[in-house]
Order: structure tokens, then C-alpha cells, then sequence
């Protein structure tokens, strides 16, 4: 895509509506089960395009946005379309069912409520918003190569919310002294066992190996400028109320909220 300098993202704002999801595979996941990707690779679910587990792909998040989910749960014939919406982290609700919860000495993350004759369970859930990069390498005069391939959601839940609380550590160093959108980061994923069987958990780390300081871009960057944008353009959407993570919560998941772990 060429230069458009000012011009750029001009008009745009209110085509972001739908970043579409880039899922992780795990045994469970539609895309897994018909063969269009492997368990541990991403997968995006707009363009159908997908990225190998050990080298993974490099984002330049955005915007981090906290929800609890709401999912009717697989032991009460929950499948794909069992997904109920969204509550704010500080909703009534969502208090009430943790104070139930530690009450009643639940293992942690254990919350559930009663809407409408159905019991839900409330799923913590992290949305990071970014940019898609292809492949990059730092140049000597601390530039990039490769270039702004698209943007994207990933859903942090369960065993994944480790790999963004690592990313959070590594990058949080810098403080206030460099924006979320200037730090390029690479997904893999490593492959673990339990009593269910095999499931994928996200890695994250610095694109460059040799660190966050290194894996930094310059302001004039596109994907810089690009992940910029989006977070201003969602932070419009958030204050008129659109629910983006509620439009493909359905991509996200895979088929529901147990289809984190191969039950």
C-alpha cells in the first residue's frame, strides 16, 4: 500500500466495526476438525489465512479491552451460538458471582449467573486489538522491514490470559514513556498435555530476540501509524456503545467456552 501521509485511515472510521479474530487451534476448533489449520497454529477467520505454530506471526497491539464473557457451558449443551454477550469487569453481576464463588470456595475463574432460565457461565476475557505485520527484521538504522499486513483481535481466556499478562511484564518497563503501538510483538505457541488430552497455549515474545528495546518502531512506521488509527478509530466505537469483540464472538471461540481445553 503506498504513502497516503495525512490522508491516511481519512474516512475509514466507521468501516472498523469488525477486526476480524485471529484464533488459536485446538483440537476442538472447526478449522482444526475440517483441516484448514493445525492445533497451535493462528488462523485468521476473515481472510482464511493461517500462520505456523513455531514461527507464529508479529502484531502491533493497539488496544487491550477486559470483558467477562457470558457462555451457556458444554455440560448444558453449549455449542457453537452459545455465546450470551458481554459484561463490564465492574457490572453488579459479575461482583455478585465472584463473592458466590470465593464464598463457596470455587476453584478460581468458577463464576456462572441465571439469565433468562439459562445458567451461564462468566468467562474473564481479554480482546487485544493490533496490526498484522509480515515477516520483519530490525535494520541497522532501527527501521523495519516487512510492512502492515491487515489488523486483527486475538481473545485472551484461561490458560491464554499467561501469555498476554508476559507480553504486559516485558513491554510495561517502558511505561509511559513509549504508546502500546509502538512495540512489535511475535505469537507462537507451545503444545501441552492434560487428562483431556493435547491443547495449544499462545507464547509471546519480543519480535527482535534480542529484546523489547530492539523491537520497537519509529513513529514514521505504518504499521506505527496504522495501529494508531485503530486504536483512536475504537475508541470512538467503544464510547457510541458497539460491541466489537460481540460481533465474531463466535470466531473467537472456536465453538465455545470449554473449547479452550479438550474436554
Amino acid at each position: 500500500v503506498m504513502d497516503y501521509g495525512d490522508d491516511a485511515g481519512d474516512g475509514m472510521e466507521g468501516i472498523l466495526t469488525l477486526p476480524p479474530f485471529i484464533i488459536l487451534g485446538q483440537p476442538m476448533t472447526p478449522m482444526v476438525i475440517d483441516g484448514r489449520m493445525g492445533i497451535g497454529e493462528y488462523y485468521d477467520t476473515l481472510n482464511e489465512r493461517s500462520w505456523k505454530r513455531d514461527v507464529g506471526l508479529i502484531f502491533v497491539p493497539a488496544l487491550k479491552r477486559r470483558y467477562y464473557a457470558m457462555w451457556v457451558p458444554r455440560s448444558e449443551g453449549g455449542s457453537k451460538g452459545s455465546f450470551r454477550g458481554h459484561l463490564e469487569v465492574g457490572d453488579p453481576i459479575v461482583l455478585e458471582s465472584i463473592r458466590r464463588s470465593e464464598q463457596e470456595k470455587r476453584k478460581y475463574g468458577d463464576y456462572d449467573i441465571m439469565r433468562d432460565g439459562e445458567r451461564l457461565v462468566l468467562r474473564d476475557t481479554s480482546y487485544l486489538f493490533g496490526t498484522i505485520s509480515t515477516e520483519a527484521e530490525r535494520q541497522q538504522d532501527g527501521t523495519w522491514s516487512g510492512q502492515d499486513d491487515g489488523i486483527g483481535v486475538i481473545a485472551f481466556w484461561r490458560t491464554k490470559l499467561g501469555a498476554l499478562k508476559k507480553m504486559e511484564q516485558r513491554i510495561g518497563q517502558f511505561g509511559a514513556r513509549a504508546p502500546l503501538y509502538s512495540h512489535m510483538i511475535r505469537f507462537r505457541s507451545k503444545l501441552e498435555k492434560n487428562e483431556h488430552g493435547q491443547f495449544a497455549v499462545p507464547e509471546t515474545s519480543p519480535a527482535d530476540s534480542r529484546g523489547v528495546g530492539f523491537s520497537m518502531l519509529p513513529m514514521t512506521d505504518v504499521r506505527y501509524q496504522s495501529s494508531k488509527f485503530l486504536k483512536n478509530a475504537l475508541m470512538k466505537g467503544f464510547e457510541k456503545k458497539v460491541d466489537y469483540a460481540k460481533q465474531e464472538a463466535e470466531g473467537a471461540a472456536g465453538s465455545n467456552a470449554d473449547e479452550d481445553i479438550p474436554f
